[in-house]
């Protein structure tokens, strides 16, 4: 398990240091400062701080692409938005920017919540990676090992998972069905 050794052992820094990093890997998403703290619904499994939020693979793509394309842009494209929203809907005010999405599960926010959202990430969360050519062999088992709170597929057995699709489910069910391409564009 060097590749996770070598991901929890890298200094977690701002997700904008991803910007030059043209090679595939795995990454992590941390909460160093312990934003989420206080927006952990009071039922949820107590989270350990010590271990990413989400781990995620650039497999199809490098990590820069993946990190600003996805993860900095578009909800509806990023699980890990997707699971930021529902915990920090009451603090950003993202409920009311809510656009549930024709396909089963999907849903993403309207282009100011978006935005914000993305700020708050900035400011909040920090990355760390590690390039790997062949990460889709490593992500599972590394999501086993740690399981991130804020992971979702591959999580099977986390204590996190069934409360964060709880949780996801109940944001989408809220947000009206007015999926338009502005929603669709990324910020």
């Amino acid at each position: 398990m060097q590749t996770r050794d070598n991901l929890l052992g890298a200094t977690p820094v701002s997700p904008l240091s991803l910007r030059s990093v043209a090679h595939p890997g795995i990454y992590a998403w941390w909460d160093v400062e312990g934003a989420l703290s206080q927006s952990w619904p009071d039922d949820f499994p107590e989270v350990d701080t010590a271990i990413p939020l989400y781990i995620g693979i650039a497999a199809k793509q490098n990590l820069s692409a993946r990190v600003e394309d996805m993860h900095l842009a578009n909800t509806r494209r990023s699980a890990l938005r997707r699971s930021l929203a529902p915990l920090l809907s009451e603090s950003l005010d993202l409920t009311r920017g809510a656009v549930r999405h024709p396909r089963a599960g999907k849903f993403g926010l309207e282009l100011e919540q978006e935005a914000h959202l993305t700020n708050w990430m900035l400011a909040n969360l920090r990355m760390t990676w590690v390039g790997h050519d062949e990460s889709g062999d490593v992500e599972k088992p590394i999501l086993r090992n740690l399981w991130p709170p804020l992971n979702d597929l591959s999580a099977t057995g986390s204590p996190y998972r069934v409360p964060m699709r709880v949780l996801r489910a109940t944001f989408r069910a809220s947000a009206p069905l007015k999926w338009t391409p502005s929603a669709e564009r990324s910020v």
